[in-house]
């Protein structure tokens, strides 16, 4: 897998690799800091891996399944000697293709204080994750009708199959929680919530009870963007899986999204995207082939 670090992060993204594929450039260019647009997901079945916050650092053994969340900063170290899988994908694959999708993301696989996301697999519940995995390999390597669906779906139900067993396995763990990473997850569920009606970082400021710079300061520790860049991916990942998912104008998108003024909200989307709002529902339903209403 040598080109997933440059796969445009404004349409759909699922891709499924084995991790022995990966070429020595990209595990070098995932051994430093960075970020990617895209939710992650390594299965190591061989080996080690290490995966680095700005401030921690875990060791992931064979047989554990790791989660990485969108707008992280982060490293992954994979040694020539790990093998297994890794999953790409992102919301707006998975957003366009299944209901109830974004409660899945938004679960204590991606989301939770220690950024510590992960399962570690036994002989008892190790059978359920490879007999998925298995499937979603088979069915990304057919052309059968629904495949994009029926990946979408197998996908859905390894995540909760998985956050059933995050949430087994951490139960009876109590640690102590660090109160910033406590206040940035408070942050984005704000975000969830709010980002139709209010777009300022000042407003999320106010209702956290801190200063629009702390919060500039919090949300770049942690995720390497501002807290402003934080409200507007979150509006131009609502805006693609819009476009993809419904045959709204772009009038109907924005007065939805809660912009008053559809041309500022064109030149919004136009400016992070390099598409237009049109532009981009071409292409995105071109890829899946679609036709285009």
């Amino acid at each position: 897998m040598d080109n997933y670090s440059n796969i445009d992060p404004h349409q759909p993204i699922f891709l499924i690799e084995e991790i022995q594929q990966m070429c020595a450039e990209m595990r070098k260019k995932n051994s430093k800091p960075h970020i990617h647009n895209y939710y992650s997901v390594y299965w190591i079945t061989e080996g080690e891996a290490i995966h680095a916050t700005q401030y921690v650092e875990y060791p992931i053994k064979a047989e554990s399944v790791f989660f990485v969340p969108a707008n992280l900063l982060h490293k992954m170290i994979l040694n020539n000697d790990t093998k297994g899988y890794v999953i790409l994908f992102n919301n707006v694959f998975l957003d366009s293709k299944t209901i109830n999708s974004h409660s899945v993301l938004k679960s204590p696989l991606f989301d939770n204080p220690e950024f510590n996301s992960y399962v570690k697999l036994t002989d008892v519940n190790s059978s359920r994750f490879t007999s998925i995995l298995e499937m979603l390999l088979e069915e990304n390597n057919s052309s059968l009708k629904y495949k994009d669906d029926t990946i979408a779906s197998l996908l859905r139900v390894f995540l909760l199959s998985a956050n059933r067993l995050f949430e087994e396995q951490n139960l009876l763990i109590e640690s102590p929680v660090d109160e910033d990473k406590k206040q940035l997850i408070e942050f984005k569920k704000l975000i969830d919530s709010e980002f139709y009606e209010n777009k300022d970082v000042s407003y999320y400021a106010k209702s956290m009870n801190m200063r629009p710079s702390c919060l500039n300061e919090l949300s770049k520790k942690y995720t390497g963007i501002t807290a402003g860049e934080l409200i507007r991916n979150r509006i131009i990942d609502e805006t693609k899986k819009l476009l993809y998912s419904t045959d709204w104008s772009s009038k109907e998108i924005a007065y939805h999204l809660g912009f008053n003024d559809p041309a500022y909200f064109s030149r919004f989307f136009k400016k992070y995207t390099n598409n237009t709002l049109t532009e981009f529902k071409n292409l995105i339903r071109k890829k899946y082939n679609e036709s285009v209403v």
